[in-house]
């Protein structure tokens, strides 16, 4: 989901990928944050940045954790200093936003989100989405349909993420499902990622060596699962997705996950400690794999369900949405 991408506050991202003196600070930090002593952890954070000059993770970590004991007004202080450090950030000003919103200052957290669209070499549609939000926030439908199909038109296309337990705002898009622009858009989506229509192929390698090609697979449901270790909702989803498969695949259904993970090692890690029993497929390439891409993936986890024929028949569901879809296709020929 698109706050996976943009919002995910947990020690594993924060861990990924950090220099040494810097892995070093948050470490300090993060041992006093476990212990629930937040005022040093910050103090921590704060002589980390001092000595380092910048670090994103830090300003996350300090960020984090002021947001955590609700001193919004730091947490804004802390965000304005990290992007007068480090410059334009997507993230810094997604942050920014999310602070304004809490305050309840939406013209301005609109201006800022709108002003990191601008600011953006890559044009995605999350911007509008949190305009979308505000207009929502602001009862006005109108301006949110119109961010939302902007959203849609800069290749959104999980809308039922939107209404997910998981999904920061969802309380704002209760009963939007059932107004007519808003199937429109589902229609628009459906459309462009080509419901009803021959899924598109791909072969990928799986983790134990071998290849798989999706237009061999005929005869088949298959489910193609986009997902990551390091998700949370991919993570608590997969006993769910377990039961689906140990009740259908020997009625022919089958599924593919593509990993967005970076490194093989520790996806086979949590694969056999996991006992995950599908085949799972990986390039190395994360958010660029050529699957993903090829399917417009933007957001995680995602589901794709293609019939026996090869056709796409259904994108995102969840829960018992899912288990009925799957049971209703492997019941035609």
């Amino acid at each position: 989901m698109r706050r996976v991408v943009l919002l995910i506050i947990v020690v594993l991202f924060l861990q990924a990928n950090l220099l040494a003196s810097e892995k070093e600070w948050y470490d300090k930090a993060n041992q006093l944050y476990q212990s629930k002593n937040y005022t040093q952890a910050l103090e921590v954070i704060d002589k980390g940045l001092i000595e380092l000059g910048k670090s994103k993770r830090l300003v996350y970590f300090k960020y984090m954790i002021l947001m955590e004991i609700k001193r919004y007004e730091n947490a804004l202080t802390a965000v304005n200093e990290g992007i007068k450090t480090l410059g334009y950030d997507s993230d810094l000003y997604a942050w920014k936003f999310k602070i304004l919103f809490k305050q309840q200052k939406y013209q301005q957290a609109l201006d800022v989100i709108l002003k990191s669209d601008q600011l953006s070499k890559k044009k995605r549609p999350w911007p509008f989405l949190f305009a979308a939000d505000v207009y929502l926030k602001l009862n006005n439908k109108e301006a949110a349909f119109v961010y939302l199909n902007k959203a849609v038109d800069r290749g959104f296309i999980s809308y039922k993420d939107l209404f997910s337990e998981e999904a920061e705002f969802s309380e704002l898009y209760k009963g939007l499902e059932h107004d007519p622009r808003f199937k429109k858009l589902v229609d628009k989506i459906n459309t462009k990622i080509g419901i009803g229509k021959s899924a598109k192929n791909f072969t990928v390698e799986l983790i134990n060596g071998e290849q798989f090609t999706l237009s061999k697979a005929k005869g088949k449901v298959i489910m193609v699962d986009f997902w990551a270790t390091w998700c949370p909702p991919c993570r608590k989803e997969i006993p769910q997705i377990k039961q689906y498969y140990e009740k259908f695949k020997t009625r022919g259904f089958e599924i593919i996950g593509i990993s967005l993970d970076s490194k093989k090692e520790v996806l086979k890690e949590f694969v056999d400690k996991e006992n995950v029993p599908w085949k799972i497929a990986f390039s190395g390439s994360g958010w660029q794999d050529e699957t993903a891409k090829r399917y417009g993936v933007n957001s995680i986890p995602s589901y794709w369900l293609i019939d026996r024929k090869g056709v796409l028949r259904h994108f995102n569901l969840r829960k018992e949405e899912l288990k009925a879809a799957i049971a209703a296709l492997l019941t035609e020929k």
